[in-house]
């Protein structure tokens, strides 16, 4: 969380900056109490004493408090949230996914998060979309996709269960290989595909056509064609 931060700047000025970009027109009372209100947003005791602190002065959870209050000083309506929570412990993580989905709520913010953290996603997101090479292969509610699941993209069905087996302190299924899927006539994840493996019928359609984003429910699409109809 430090790297997202300027070293060289306190706590203290690196909110103020913000809170210049919604509010151009504040005196330095008005800027010093905003840049105050929100450090104690984002949880952080003692604001005063943290504004004036460098990032090096800092634990991983104080800074990723502290880069969630430079975000959001600026009033987006939209907070994209890139990986927040790695290089933290769990506990750590914890209160930085409820902060967030506290001031999602109060403030009315549109999160999108980008993790490869599948049980982040399970925990904040209330829609799921999953990205193989560059491309969306899978879109659909958390309820769709979690509860009771499981996902429909087999590359999505991977994720979730080596997750699975991770929480059971089982051994994760053996590593995806095999190639990355060298053309765009065919589907990209058909050389690493279990399900195409144990149904040698759909070769010819994975191995030859694109499969686009078709839907398989309401609010479901996935872009597979052992999924869709």
């Amino acid at each position: 969380p430090k790297e997202a931060l300027d070293p060289l700047q306190t706590v203290g000025r690196q909110v103020e900056a913000s809170v210049r970009v919604a509010h151009p027109s504040l005196d330095a009372a008005a800027r010093a109490k905003a840049v105050r209100d929100w450090l104690l947003a984002v949880a952080l005791p003692d604001p005063d004493g943290v504004a004036a602190l460098h990032p090096h002065e800092l634990s991983g959870g104080m800074a990723q408090r502290v880069a969630v209050a430079v975000a959001l000083a600026t009033e987006p309506d939209l907070l994209v949230a890139d990986e927040p929570t790695t290089g933290l412990d769990w506990s750590v993580r914890r209160d930085v996914l409820d902060l967030l989905l506290r001031l999602q709520k109060e403030r009315g913010l549109t999160l999108l998060l980008i993790t490869h953290d599948v049980a982040v996603v399970r925990y904040l997101a209330a829609r799921v979309l999953v990205m193989f090479q560059g491309r969306l292969v899978e879109d659909a509610p958390r309820s769709a996709f979690f509860e009771p699941g499981p996902p429909r993209h087999p590359y999505a069905q991977e994720l979730v269960d080596r997750v699975t087996a991770l929480e059971r302190g089982a051994a994760p299924p053996e590593t995806i290989t095999g190639p990355t899927g060298p053309a765009a006539s065919s589907c990209p994840y058909a050389p690493r595909c279990a399900r195409l493996a144990a149904e040698p019928s759909l070769s010819p359609r994975c191995l030859s056509e694109l499969p686009p984003l078709l839907p398989i429910a309401p609010g479901h699409r996935v872009a597979c064609w052992a999924s869709t109809p």
